[in-house]
């Protein structure tokens, strides 16, 4: 078994929190593009909003180039509303110095030594309704109904920009379900930092314990069934 990398994700966390040996695999393997028509959906939405406008289409036959030939026509037309979907709910929240896929660390001081990682699909400023600013996340999710994960996703992003960006005034949270061309929003308070980063340390002292166990049980002595007669 490879080093644990130290370093946590929502989806690190979700995957171990699902299945600790497939986020064995995952921290091994690294990450794997699903297979099915939905996940290349996901893939290509996701990279296609991520690029600048001159370069979405190269990005989007890149992402073609993926999948198979009688399947691009549909997927093609799909990705394309949704990001289109996308933009027009930007365009509608009034956002400003808006950044796409923004990677935000903090290191989480102590004995752990574990690094939190969060990757916003966006990350922008809005009017606050009091002549102010405050920052948005935004999340593009592919579903039709929201699913108590997409929320979670959403505060865990919260909390890492509170933490290692000092912030101290609330956070709108916005998800976009593209599938349904809706969007939802929820509110992060500072105040809720300390209590969410020590439910998170609560896992990842027991993934620290799960590969304890899986380095404990690589050590042990591999018999065959003629060594055990």
């Amino acid at each position: 078994m490879k080093a644990c990398r130290k370093t946590l994700s929502f989806s690190d966390m979700q995957t171990f929190l699902e299945s600790p040996e497939a986020y064995l695999n995952r921290i091994n393997n690294g990450y794997q593009r699903g297979k099915t028509p939905i996940d290349h959906i996901g893939e290509s939405v996701h990279a296609v909003a991520a690029a600048s406008l001159g370069e979405r289409d190269q990005v989007l036959r890149k992402q073609l180039s993926l999948v198979k030939e009688e399947e691009r026509e549909q997927l093609e037309k799909i990705v394309r509303e949704r990001v289109n979907s996308s933009e027009s709910m930007a365009a509608r929240e009034g956002q400003s110095h808006r950044k796409k896929e923004q990677l935000i660390k903090y290191l989480i001081p102590g004995v752990m030594d574990w690094t939190l990682v969060a990757v916003p699909d966006e990350i922008a400023e809005v009017d606050d309704g009091f002549g102010g600013k405050i920052l948005q996340i935004t999340d593009l999710k592919n579903a039709f109904i929201l699913k108590e994960r997409h929320k979670r996703q959403l505060f865990f992003f919260g909390m890492v920009l509170c933490l290692a960006l000092g912030i101290n005034k609330p956070i709108k949270l916005v998800v976009r379900l593209l599938g349904s061309g809706r969007s939802i929003v929820f509110w992060y308070s500072p105040k809720m930092t300390e209590r969410k980063l020590a439910e998170v340390c609560a896992v990842i002292q027991r993934i620290e314990k799960f590969l304890e166990a899986v380095e404990k049980r690589h050590e042990l002595p591999v018999y065959t069934m003629d060594q055990a007669a």
